[in-house]
């Protein structure tokens, strides 16, 4: 199975109900938006395709991706991706280097 997420950092949340309504709540990271999808073999290497679809909240200033590979019995991932989003005139792109913003 393949897995691929868009994640959201430094968000700030409102709380209207619960617990916490009145609050405001500021949160390091979250998932905007997440897709799995099969896995096809060919050849020696595998193959998958995946969506993810645009959110339109929260709305976050800076963005990253994640993917990961797992069996399709097992939630253990067996090798893992991930790096900072930019965009460019509405399109998003990666940028390579770990950690950079």
């Amino acid at each position: 199975m393949f897995h691929a997420a868009l994640i959201g950092f430094d968000l700030v949340s409102d709380v209207q109900a619960g617990e916490n309504r009145g609050r405001r709540l500021w949160h390091d990271f979250a998932v905007l938006t997440m897709s799995d999808g099969d896995s096809s073999k060919s050849g020696d290497s595998f193959q998958s395709t995946v969506s993810l679809n645009n959110p339109t909240s929260p709305r976050a200033t800076t963005l990253g991706f994640a993917a990961w590979v797992t069996s399709a019995k097992s939630l253990q991932p067996l090798q893992a991706v991930g790096g900072w989003l930019t965009s460019t005139k509405g399109t998003l792109r990666g940028t390579p280097g770990v950690g950079q913003k």
